[in-house]
C-alpha cells in the first residue's frame, strides 16, 4: 500500500522553522515504512493527499478538541479525512540539545 502526506503551509508553529517540521515528520514516515508493509511518499500540496499535517488550537469540528497544554498531543482523523492533528499549544522540539524546555515534547 502506498499513502501520501503533505504538511499545511498554513498550520504551523513559529518557533520551529518549516524545513525542522519537514525533517522530523519525514524521519517519522522513514521509520514507519521499514516496520509496515506501506510506504509514504511526501507531496508539497495538501490537496491531493490522504495524510494532511498540521498544527492546531482546540476544537476543530471533528469531535476531538486539542485540549490545550494538557494531555491530547495529536491524533489522527479518520481515514476519509486525512487529518494528522498536532496540539499547537503544546511546546514541540526537533532537537533537544537546542531545545532547554522541560516542557517540550520530541515532534
Amino acid at each position: 500500500m502506498k499513502l501520501t502526506y503533505a504538511i499545511t503551509n498554513e498550520n504551523l508553529i513559529y518557533y520551529l522553522s518549516p524545513s525542522d517540521i519537514k525533517a522530523a515528520i519525514n524521519q517519522a514516515y522513514s521509520r514507519w515504512d521499514c516496520l509496515i508493509p506501506v510506504s509514504f511518499s511526501e507531496m508539497l500540496d495538501c490537496v491531493t493527499t490522504h495524510i494532511k499535517i498540521g498544527f492546531y488550537i482546540g476544537d476543530l469540528d471533528d469531535k476531538y478538541p486539542l485540549d490545550g497544554p494538557h494531555r491530547v498531543l495529536a491524533y489522527a482523523s479518520a481515514a476519509e479525512n486525512g487529518g494528522v492533528h498536532f496540539d499547537a499549544t503544546k511546546t514541540w522540539a526537533v532537537d533537544f540539545r537546542l531545545d532547554k524546555s522541560r516542557d517540550a515534547i520530541d515532534l
